[in-house]
């Protein structure tokens, strides 16, 4: 189902949801925090006792201002996320900490980005050599902001037997999925 984010006024969730024991909403939208916030209302309002709900949302989620997060929790907003950083680690607070020491300032996600290919990348050169690329869809690797699976994707009209030869890219295809808890976006369990 669609709705218009024009008019707030004619929205009804209800429909979507009532009588089921668990519901899923995938909600592709960020530009509009006053649209997200209203139907994120509506939802709790519609929803039943007892009654699962789970809403994904766009990794700008994590970034509103002046927010009702209660909302988040309630309704066990979940969303897609490039990289996460858990603070409890031992790896990253040691990073943070030598990053800090050397450039005297703290790391933003983009150095921990950093850090984390050059040293695959670098392990990767290392091992295999000058075509290490061709190894990088067998070496997945947990680094301290994501985990790296990439996956050769062939170029379009590639057959099944000039696969090698014909590689457009390698993507990472693993993503972090997190989930609001405890008043903050965590690694889904």
């Amino acid at each position: 189902h669609v709705f218009a984010t024009a008019s707030y006024a004619g929205i009804n969730v209800a429909p979507l949801i009532k009588g089921k024991d668990q519901v899923a909403l995938i909600i592709p939208s960020w530009a509009e925090p006053n649209f997200i916030f209203f139907l994120l209302r509506r939802i709790v309002e519609a929803r039943s006792e007892g009654q699962t709900v789970v809403v994904y949302g766009m990794p700008q989620w994590m970034e509103f201002d002046n927010f009702e997060y209660e909302f988040f929790e309630k309704l066990n907003v979940r969303v897609s996320s490039n990289g996460y950083l858990d603070p409890l680690s031992p790896e990253v607070r040691t990073f943070r900490q030598r990053y800090f020491d050397t450039y005297g300032t703290v790391p933003d996600l983009a150095a921990f980005q950093g850090y984390d290919l050059m040293l695959y990348l670098g392990r990767m050169l290392k091992e295999y050599g000058r075509f290490f690329q061709f190894f990088l869809d067998v070496n997945p690797a947990q680094q301290l902001h994501t985990r790296y699976e990439f996956q050769a994707i062939p170029a379009p009209g590639t057959t099944a037997d000039d696969r090698l030869n014909q590689i457009a890219r390698f993507e990472n295809t693993y993503v972090n999925i997190l989930e609001f808890r405890e008043f903050q976006f965590q690694l889904l369990r």
